[in-house]
């Protein structure tokens, strides 16, 4: 993610501490926290437990949250990071995003 942020000229902080949690990108010129989901552990109940707690505690920091699902990210590439951010500028609130491909 980090790589494609770089490729289309984005300033991010990988790995920032949001209160109690780390999280993969935030964007700081765009208040926005971006998190890849792996499909096998961001499916364990947990695990999803722990992904809305995460969730709230960026909003609550006035940061908006865009999951993206790692088969999306690598079918779309520098597209998925676009559309994340995209999203997370349109938001007038802080609130979650789930960008993912369709299931069959």
């Amino acid at each position: 993610m980090a790589a494609l942020l770089d490729q289309v000229g984005i300033v991010h902080e990988s790995q920032k501490q949001v209160d109690w949690t780390a999280v993969d990108e935030f964007l700081p010129k765009h208040k926005l926290v971006l998190q890849v989901d792996g499909i096998y552990w961001h499916a364990l109940a947990r695990v999803k437990h722990r992904d809305r707690a995460q969730n709230a505690t960026c909003i609550r920091q006035g940061y908006s949250v865009v999951r993206i699902d790692e088969f999306y990210l690598y079918e779309k590439g520098k597209r998925a990071v676009q559309e994340a951010v995209r999203l997370g500028k349109s938001a007038t609130i802080p609130r979650a995003f789930r960008l993912a491909l369709p299931q069959p």
